[in-house]
């Protein structure tokens, strides 16, 4: 199976962000990354997300310079995916 990358835009999604990103970790698809790209949140997002990449090598966490929105977020995430299969997880 091909990799699928799975794109998590994130801001101000400290307190969700840890069972979102759990769910996508826990499905069936054997060969996945999970992008969480902190669209420049002012709460501990960046942080959660770290701290799953520190847990979990399947995990990438970026963080945007400053707020750009979802679709600037999921751009970045796009530009920085490996997979050959691309979902997005809002």
């Amino acid at each position: 199976m091909p990799l699928v990358s799975v794109l998590v835009p994130a801001f101000n999604n400290a307190g969700v962000l840890a069972g979102s990103v759990g769910d996508v970790l826990a499905q069936t698809v054997g060969d996945i990354e999970v992008i969480v790209i902190d669209d420049a949140s002012t709460d501990d997002t960046s942080a959660v997300a770290t701290d799953l990449a520190a847990g979990d090598a399947r995990v990438r966490p970026l963080r945007m310079a400053r707020n750009g929105g979802p679709g600037a977020a999921r751009a970045l995430g796009q530009a920085a995916a490996l997979g050959t299969w691309l979902a997005i997880l809002d």
